[in-house]
């Protein structure tokens, strides 16, 4: 509801806003996590562990609080190792994630559009018609 409210208020797609709630949510980021850092150890960035080993929550609260405490230290050190692999196993899930909802989603959008507008239209020539008659 969050986000189909944000997206209304900012005049943003609303469709948009539900299918990205659907798909990054609480219950799907660390299936979503597990997959991107796998990929990127297998496009051959070094990891620092096996995927199954890491706690992503505990993890992002780390990085989280080293921000906060500027420690570039352990940024550098502990968390880049992760986030490395995640980063460039990030950007061909995108890729293909963008290709595959861009190819579901257009013939939907084209069609809410077409019926809006001849929504549109068919209210238009009522009020025409109103005019007319008056």
């Amino acid at each position: 509801m969050l986000a189909a409210l944000l997206g209304w208020l900012l005049r943003a797609s609303i469709i948009a806003s539900a299918v990205g709630t659907a798909v990054g949510n609480p219950w799907t980021f660390p299936f979503i996590w597990v997959w991107i850092y796998e990929l990127g150890t297998w496009m051959g960035v070094r990891g620092a562990s096996a995927a199954g080993n890491l706690d992503f929550t505990s993890f992002f609260g780390a990085i989280l609080q080293a921000l906060l405490r500027f420690d570039m230290v352990y940024l550098f050190e502990t968390a880049w190792p992760v986030l490395a692999p995640m980063l460039v196993g990030s950007i061909p899930t995108v890729i293909v994630v963008w290709f595959v909802f861009y190819l579901l989603m257009k013939p939907m959008i084209a069609s809410y559009h077409h019926r809006r507008f001849m929504t549109r239209r068919r209210g238009s020539r009522e009020a025409d018609k109103q005019e007319t008659t008056k």
